[in-house]
């Protein structure tokens, strides 16, 4: 399925949203004696697509807003779940005993130009002292001689954002980096490629018993193993404290009068680097189940005008233990808003530029290049902190 968007100019490319999901499932059914039945089941799902965006060049941009696309960036991703599961049934007297497995093999392969691409406009807010510089003209008052000279009360903001594009020098510039797995800056315009696995194991053995002609119990056990998710290509990365252990030491150092301040570090994590990923491995989900249908038989009396005679109402209950699984959602987005990681962002300070002897870049056109302006990252190695150096990061 495609589906195009409305362009941000008449004449400028339009983004496409692109879909592509499908699945397939097979089954065999084997009947190995009138009392002793296999079933397999395999099935594939796999979803599919691509927001591809409007732009491959550096966001510039005008404080009025004025650019020529809407810098949307392309985000594809493709999640393919393999599903095998065996069961089966075996009929001993009033007992219908039934065993098997559920296993899943789950992978999310995603490719971002979000952070890919630099940044730079001219904003009058960020030059000294707070946008001043940018005053080409006084605000009116009672005394204005010519009110063609000056600007009315709430055109300031206006005014700033029109000598700021006419002086047509950049004030405020971010750059973003993408490194690759050795900790290399890649060039401007690489994406984010990542590729997150888990698979997921089951099994279970269930007794449904006819214990009368209007009595069944059901009993069972389901144990199931999750693994953690994890980056398969090595970018991954995680605290070296988790957050939860590093509260308790606060606590224990308020506690006993001796401050705990030790900085919190992003690590490499993960099978790729033989470490500890995102949480541990949970070996103990085991899920119990129980439950009973009864079917009441009461040949007279308020209960048979309540329930009626066998088969004609049914009472049902039951009680069973689930485990949900929480590392997919978990891993994208840590991987997506950690700041410490094989992705970097820095921005230039505000009050930085004046218009007299410390002048920003001049724009040159809508392809420029940026990078460079600010002192560029050509490498990382972990463990990573942020440094403790009080620089202003607005």
């Amino acid at each position: 399925d495609h589906e195009g968007q409305l362009p941000y100019w008449p004449d400028t490319p339009s983004a496409m949203y692109w879909s592509h999901p499908w699945g397939l499932a097979a089954s065999h059914n084997w009947m190995i004696s009138p009392t002793f039945i296999n079933t397999f089941r395999y099935g594939i799902t796999r979803q599919a697509f691509s927001d591809q965006g409007d732009s491959a060049l550096n966001d510039l941009w005008f404080r009025f807003y004025f650019q020529p696309q809407e810098n949307s960036r392309t985000l594809s991703r493709t999640t393919p779940m393999h599903n095998i599961t065996d069961d089966i049934s075996w009929i001993k007297g009033n007992h219908t005993f039934q065993f098997g497995t559920n296993i899943r093999i789950i992978n999310n392969d995603r490719t971002s130009y979000a952070n890919s691409y630099d940044d730079a406009g001219m904003n009058p807010s960020f030059y000294q002292g707070s946008g001043a510089a940018a005053d080409s003209i006084p605000a009116c008052t009672d005394d204005s001689p010519d009110l063609s000279a000056c600007y009315a009360p709430g055109q300031r903001d206006i005014i700033r954002n029109a000598a700021t594009a006419l002086i047509g020098r950049y004030t405020q510039i971010s750059s973003n980096y993408i490194f690759d797995v050795d900790g290399g800056l890649t060039p401007s315009g690489t994406p984010a490629i990542r590729g997150f696995a888990t698979n997921e194991f089951e099994l279970y053995f269930e007794d449904s018993w006819q214990a009368t002609n209007n009595l069944t119990v059901n009993m069972g056990l389901r144990w199931g193993v999750n693994t953690p998710v994890w980056e398969k290509n090595g970018f991954q990365t995680a605290p070296t404290i988790g957050l939860g252990e590093y509260f308790d030491r606060r606590v224990a150092g308020a506690a006993s009068g001796n401050p705990y301040t030790e900085s919190i570090a992003v690590d490499t994590a993960g099978p790729y680097y033989g470490k500890p990923g995102f949480y541990e491995q949970d070996w103990n989900n085991f899920g119990p189940r129980i439950s009973a249908a009864y079917s009441p038989d009461f040949e007279d009396g308020i209960l048979n005008t309540l329930f009626g005679e066998r088969g004609d109402s049914v009472i049902r209950g039951g009680f069973s233990m689930m485990y949900d699984r929480i590392g997919s959602a978990l891993a994208v987005s840590f991987d997506l808003k950690n700041t410490l990681g094989f992705s970097a962002a820095e921005e230039i300070s505000a009050n930085t530029y004046n218009t007299t002897d410390n002048i920003g870049p001049l724009f040159t056109g809508w392809d420029q290049q940026i990078r460079g302006y600010l002192p560029v990252t050509e490498n990382i190695s972990f463990p990573l902190e942020k440094p403790a150096d009080g620089a202003r990061r607005i």
